[in-house]
């Protein structure tokens, strides 16, 4: 039973809001899924929002069987949400300047996401 509900946490690594409009903060969130990640795919979430003068880029990403789902909203204020893409990664990595989910594939994705901006 206690196996049970252990396999079962996921840690949450925060949100980060990041864009010309947000305040400046470091975003600790990303480093976070990547030490998930390097720790045996620990299960894990994490939320990142890119704002603009009037516009909201909202993804999720989530650490799960090895793999990083993404799952990304737009939405130009004040309109509701557009459709929701969602892509499946196979890795996450640190480049010189960033932490990326790459390898993605879903209709219409990028090849990989920032998890910073």
């Amino acid at each position: 039973m206690v196996l049970a509900l252990l396999s079962a946490a996921v840690l949450s690594c925060g949100t980060h809001t990041a864009g010309a409009t947000a305040l400046k903060s470091p975003s600790t969130g990303a480093a976070c899924m990547l030490r998930a990640y390097r720790n045996h795919c620990t299960p894990a979430t994490y939320e990142l929002a890119v704002m603009g003068v009037d516009t909201i880029d909202r993804r999720t990403f989530r650490i799960a069987n090895c793999h990083v789902l993404v799952s990304e909203s737009f939405r130009v204020v004040p309109r509701p949400p557009q459709a929701t893409i969602r892509a499946v990664c196979t890795k996450l990595e640190k480049t010189p300047t960033d932490i990326v989910a790459t390898g993605c594939t879903g209709i219409h994705v990028a090849r990989s996401f920032s998890l910073t901006h």
